[in-house]
């Protein structure tokens, strides 16, 4: 099963702040899913930041 990550541990994870995060949400950026109230990230997301760089 996949993990998935809020956005503050996301941002530790990238070392940014977590507006950040945030606003590449909001940009589309990076992909997201709503859980409720609460934006999360999955591992296969945030392996692709760190390999490719942000989505256009």
């Amino acid at each position: 099963m996949e993990e998935f990550y809020t956005i503050k541990e996301v941002a530790n994870k990238l070392k940014v702040h977590w507006k950040t995060i945030y606003r590449w949400i909001q940009e589309d950026k990076i992909k997201a899913t709503k859980f409720g109230r609460d934006w999360k990230i999955s591992q296969e997301e945030i392996d692709f930041i760190k390999n490719n760089g942000l989505r256009n």
